[in-house]
């Protein structure tokens, strides 16, 4: 993994130290954050104590954790190292969490905590399950009976149905792996990270699948986010899965697994197993219909057809076992008994009304004991009626409780919750407490999504200090706003903590900045100091202010202009030549960039190219000429993705790539992590090979795309150039920069 190392100056390879699992720079040794992956038991993150790792996914790896000041085990999923530079799978991560906190289910993980430490370390606590995932139990035992069968798909049916009701929320990823199972045999649903809200935004878009537990009509693009019947479909793959053993299509290949998703039918449950009941098997076959609206209606529909099947299944047998042994049925003896029993109480319930004598009537206050006034009556009755009252003896301990946590809202949400479950309070106070923590757990998740903005901010200001060097007085001052606008904001309560944590760092940023706004308003300048205007003139000098920046500025360009263009030329390569050995295109950009604004009034060979190489590397370049030309790279295949792959449309952080196979069309939704832009990248140079397709992107496109290939397909570099269609100019200029290259890879 690469990081940019301060200390080095460039972005480097880092190794993990197994001690402290912190990331190393493998060229000096420094410090540069911690590996997700190797965070060692002991370590304390944002008041967990991570004890060992018990699980690791796609997104990052999973710790069993204790909660220090609550002591209590809790599942800390820390996202991963490559992750965590790319802000929408962060910002997913954290929607995960969000999902989880509005989610208060018995067979749905509970929500902790999430957020991101000084570190840089993204977490989300949440509820640990002594257990196992459920297909880990189907891989070590196989098919479930088929009472503990129905037993799982009532109880993740119930959840389902808890979710949809109450939030309107879609699971979109059900299979045996994020279903969990306690040792006592109680399910709990997990990783609702592509949960959605009918009612949210983000919910139009593509989705990401399980092939083998995936919906037709997101197979097929036809829905393009997740809902009620294609959950229900997912439902149906997992409790095949369940009751079988496998899933109900299997195949080494995805394009397989979705060709019978969209074409084939089943095989029927009972087939495989005929111990299960014929009424499940049914279930199993509505709710893996291709058409959605054959599913059934609803996860009540679900319920009671669950529950009739399983009373059914249940009731025979335990009325066989009497008739087999001979003797009378138990059952039957303890419904007589209970029948006499009522009709007992019954009887006399009745004797004690017929007979009661009547009430009283009230004492007048004329014969109430001395000392006793009639307001001192009251309170005197009102007093068994509050001592008897179990109702209002729980509301008064509750207030009691409450009272500690009036500025915490955090504190108070899990105080409701273990008031709820310690003491499971009747309605209507359920309700009430139940109402309040819903409330207070919204306020939390806001500014905890506040807080995590902020430190998204603080984190992105501090990652770009290395740039201070290199600015100009008109960046710096907007640096010094941001920096100001931080500090009013970490006044707020609940950002003062993260203020207090990377204070230091902003001190140090500060510092730098100061030493750079000197350094600008001495005479002479500084290298790569930014004139960011690219006129060859001069300013003139104000008549009102005739400060001395325009004198400085004529100074600083008189010395330069005394080199001469073999002089630059030299610079120019001395910049270029560690990249051959340790390519580092950030960092390149940065010192072509500034080398092109100091000599912007030079009409010379090296100026130029610099000025080109800073415009076209690193992927936010590549990205900005890829949305700009998207409509003409529209169905453009996309070879590094697969060999039927092209190109439907792209969004914010992702590409839609389509996939035909004969009949077959399948849609899938790619997040541009680095790696994948860098397919992305080799995959649309590789189709320019085509001439067909090189006439439909513009002159401008290709010209950056010949720029290009000299840094990212070196070896093909020199085809493309001649190949492209491109002015004498242009040509020269990439030839001049290829040659460049070529010549200090030889030195080298």
């Amino acid at each position: 993994m690469a990081k940019f190392c301060n200390h080095c100056g460039k972005t480097v390879e880092t190794a993990t130290d197994r001690e402290s699992g912190r990331l190393l720079c493998a060229e000096c040794g420094a410090p540069l954050g911690y590996s997700a992956a190797a965070l060692p038991s002991g370590t304390v993150i944002a008041g967990y104590r991570i004890e060992e790792p018990i699980g690791q996914g796609g997104m990052g790896v999973v710790y069993r954790a204790t909660q220090i000041n609550l002591r209590r085990p809790a599942a800390l999923k820390i996202l991963s190292d490559e992750l965590s530079g790319e802000p929408g799978f962060v910002e997913g991560f954290f929607h995960e969490a969000r999902v989880a906190a509005n989610l208060t289910h018995p067979n749905i993980v509970q929500a902790y905590a999430a957020g991101t430490t000084k570190e840089g370390i993204n977490y989300f606590a949440m509820e640990f399950v002594d257990g196992e995932s459920l297909d880990c139990k189907l891989k070590r035992s196989g098919p479930l009976a088929p009472v503990p069968a129905m037993h799982a798909a009532l109880q993740l049916a119930k959840a389902l149905e808890y979710a949809w009701k109450a939030r309107r929320m879609c699971h979109g990823d059900i299979k045996p792996d994020n279903i969990l199972v306690t040792h006592s045999g109680e399910i709990k649903l997990a990783d609702l990270g592509l949960a959605r809200s009918v009612h949210e935004e983000s919910a139009r878009r593509d989705v990401m699948v399980t092939p083998l537990y995936a919906a037709p009509e997101l197979i097929s693009g036809k829905q393009t986010a997740v809902s009620l019947r294609s959950d229900m479909y997912s439902f149906g793959a997992a409790l095949y899965h369940i009751v079988v053993g496998h899933p109900p299509f299997e195949s080494g290949k995805v394009e397989e697994i979705y060709r019978r998703h969209l074409t084939e039918t089943p095989v029927d449950p009972i087939e495989i197993n005929p111990d299960i009941p014929v009424g499940i098997s049914r279930l199993i076959l509505r709710l893996l219909e291709k058409n959605p609206e054959n599913r059934p209606e609803d996860w009540t529909e679900v319920i009671a057809i669950l529950s009739h099947i399983l009373d059914a299944y249940e009731a025979p047998e335990e009325e066989s076992e009497p008739q087999k042994s001979g003797r009378f049925p138990v059952r039957k003896i303890l419904l007589i008994a209970g029948g006499c029993v009522v009709a007992a109480l019954t009887v006399w319930f009745l004797f004690r009304f017929l007979t009661a004598p009547e009430t009283p009537a009230a004492i007048p206050p004329a014969e109430l004991p001395k000392g006793l006034t009639s307001g001192d009556e009251a309170v005197s009755a009102a007093a068994p009626v509050h001592e008897n009252n179990p109702v209002e003896r729980m509301r008064k301990e509750w207030s009691d409780r409450k009272a500690g946590f009036e500025d915490d809202p955090t504190g108070l949400a899990e105080a409701c919750s273990r008031f709820l479950k310690e003491r499971r309070p009747p309605e209507p106070l359920y309700s009430e407490i139940a109402t309040e923590r819903d409330r207070l757990n919204r306020i939390a998740a806001e500014r905890e999504r506040l807080a995590g903005v902020y430190r998204e901010t603080i984190r992105v200001f501090l990652d770009s200090s290395y740039q201070i060097p290199l600015e100009d007085a008109r960046s710096l001052a907007k640096r010094f706003r941001l920096f100001r606008m931080l500090l009013r904001q970490g006044r707020l309560p609940h950002l003062n903590g993260d203020l207090l944590n990377h204070a230091d760092a902003l001190q140090t940023v500060f510092r730098i900045m100061e030493l750079r706004s000197q350094t600008l308003n001495r005479p002479g300048g500084f290298p790569y100091g930014g004139r960011g205007g690219s006129s060859t003139h001069p300013p003139a000098v104000s008549e009102k202010s005739p400060g001395k920046t325009p004198v400085r500025r004529m100074a600083s360009a008189g010395a330069d202009s005394r080199k001469t263009p073999e002089i630059l030329n030299r610079e120019y390569r001395a910049l270029l030549a560690p990249h051959v050995r340790h390519f580092s295109p950030d960092l390149l950009r940065s010192q072509m960039a500034g080398f092109a604004r100091r000599y912007s009034s030079r009409d010379c060979s090296a100026v130029r190219k610099a000025k080109a190489i800073a415009e076209c590397l690193g992927d936010a370049a590549f990205l900005r000429q890829f949305y700009a030309s998207l409509d003409r790279l529209r169905e453009f295949p996309l070879f590094r993705f697969g060999e039927n792959a092209s190109l439907t449309g792209a969004e914010r952080g992702s590409i839609r790539v389509t996939f035909r196979d004969g009949r077959i069309t399948l849609r899938q939704r790619i997040g541009l992590m680095p790696e994948n832009v860098a397919r992305l990248r080799l995959s649309i140079l590789e189709a320019c090979r085509n001439p067909v397709l090189r006439k439909r992107l513009s002159p401008d496109f290709l010209y950056f795309l010949g720029l290009v290939s000299i840094f990212y397909d070196t070896s093909d570099a020199r085809h493309y150039i001649r190949e492209f269609e491109l002015t004498p100019a242009r040509r020269s200029l990439l030839e001049e920069i290829f040659r460049d290259i070529a010549e200090l890879s030889s030195a080298d």
